[in-house]
């Protein structure tokens, strides 16, 4: 357990309340937190001696009141100063300004880093525990030693020694079955961030709540088409709950649509009758071929837009929104 010292001057009853305040609120992170007011020591210089000696740190509240006493080496504060000097050199990072109120700092801590407490919030309770524990406000990850990511190096092509890549033509042809694998894959990943997402939304919401099932369903294309061939398609089912009452039923699948179409689609339940009008749907984006490579194109909520979607986490978020859309 911490110990800390907190210097201070006695401006007023209403900042020795809130420095006892901020006595309290160290104290319940674990941090033994003590001033002279608690301490009731008979011998003032004596108390001031002992605790800057054996506390681990040393909080100093500045106020103007307590700049003008330590720069003129007056009373209590002037005393204290005196003793803190020899940590200046020694040991810095015992020393811990809090600025209480606009003021400069006294003389002998200029150029440290100091808290500022003007505003009272708990965020900076916190910035002064770690401050006292020597921990970072923001966690980071360590450092990946096992299989760190690599950065593919970018080869200097040779103007003067030419491969033959050059001159060896492409005949790649995209297959219906290559096209499928496609859509399979990013149909799959993007269900599963969108999860991710609806996960986090549960963690932020207490009210929230969802229910997500897959499955692989018949779709009769016999009410747009001559043909009455049926074909196996994977559907992702949502039900999307506020305040314990279902909100929104939704389902995402990816295969045929209208007109023979391959692509992502959506629709809500609540807007169509019965659950397998797979050729009738509100949220669709399409693939294309485009320099013989697979790409996704725009949703059915922009019909005059077509840019391409970059990746996984595009798609996931557009389906995400749709989810989220018109719920209050």
């Amino acid at each position: 357990m911490e110990k800390v010292f907190i210097s201070y001057s006695w401006d007023s009853e209403e900042h020795k309340l809130w420095v006892l305040s901020l006595v309290n609120e160290l104290r319940e992170y674990g941090v033994n937190a003590v001033v002279d007011d608690i301490l009731q020591e008979n011998n003032l210089n004596t108390m001031m001696v002992e605790n800057i000696k054996n506390s681990d740190k040393i909080i100093v509240v500045i106020t103007p009141n307590y700049t003008q006493k330590a720069d003129n080496l007056h009373g209590g504060v002037g005393y204290e100063t005196k003793l803190l000097h020899n940590y200046i050199l020694n040991d810095p990072n015992k020393i811990i300004p809090v600025l209480r109120m606009k003021a400069t700092l006294p003389f002998y801590l200029e150029g440290y880093r100091y808290i500022d407490c003007s505003n009272a919030r708990q965020s900076v309770v916190e910035e002064l525990v770690n401050a006292i524990r020597g921990t970072a406000v923001y966690s980071i990850n360590p450092v990946n030693t096992i299989n760190p990511k690599k950065v593919e190096q970018k080869k200097v092509p040779s103007f003067f020694e030419m491969d033959d890549d050059h001159i060896i033509p492409n005949f790649k042809r995209i297959t219906t079955d290559d096209v499928s694998a496609f859509i399979d894959k990013k149909f799959a990943d993007a269900i599963n961030r969108v999860s991710q997402l609806l996960k986090k939304t549960k963690e932020t919401n207490a009210n929230f709540d969802f229910k997500v099932t897959t499955r692989m369903e018949q779709n009769n294309r016999n009410s747009y088409f001559n043909s009455h061939e049926e074909k196996n398609i994977k559907v992702a089912s949502f039900e999307i709950a506020l305040d314990s009452n279902i909100t929104k039923q939704y389902e995402f699948w990816c295969g045929e649509g209208m007109i023979g179409m391959n692509g992502i689609f959506g629709y809500q339940l609540e807007r169509y009758s019965g659950k397998n009008q797979f050729n009738a749907y509100n949220f669709w984006v399409s693939f294309r071929i485009n320099n013989k490579e697979i790409e996704m194109t725009g949703s059915m909520n922009s019909l005059m837009n077509h840019d391409k979607l970059r990746n996984t986490e595009d798609l996931a978020k557009l389906m995400f929104k749709e989810l989220m859309s018109g719920l209050k």
